[in-house]
């Protein structure tokens, strides 16, 4: 099954993106981690986020959360840096809100991905929130003014 998948014809490459995630259950479900791991692998590769048409990157999100457990995060691994990473691509899009509003496990995974201020630079272009220089809570801000 593996060899039709990824060695002939490149046929996953052609379809939907979805496949690759099925494909991820079905190995998953037998317990045969290489295959698992090379769908993931695929899909990672295969899948991209800057698409014009996002529906196949939306369809295999849609079967990530249809197809996998609550604890295997593997697929959520792949998909959610490539949402993070390309977010001023996705804020434009009512199709993308209309995915958060389906799919309540992705906002709780985005949200757990999403950098805090301490992780970012936003400190040092906002002192107040925690980050060096004077006041009360360690940064110059309002109650500095």
């Amino acid at each position: 099954m593996m060899q039709f998948f990824y060695d002939s014809y490149n046929y996953i490459k052609d379809t939907d993106m979805a496949l690759h995630v099925k494909v991820y259950g079905i190995a998953d479900k037998y317990d045969i981690p290489v295959f698992r791991y090379t769908a993931a692998t695929r899909l990672s590769s295969d899948l991209d986020p800057t698409n014009k048409d996002l529906e196949p990157f939306f369809r295999a999100v849609r079967a990530i959360d249809e197809c996998t457990v609550d604890t295997d995060n593997l697929l959520w691994d792949v998909v959610i840096p490539k949402i993070t990473g390309n977010i001023t691509h996705f804020k434009d899009k009512d199709d993308f809100f209309a995915l958060l509003q389906e799919l309540p496990v992705l906002n709780q995974k985005l949200l757990k991905a999403w950098p805090s201020p301490s992780d970012s630079d936003l400190g040092y272009r906002l002192p107040w929130l925690g980050r060096g220089g004077r006041g009360g809570r360690g940064g110059y801000g309002p109650s500095d003014w």
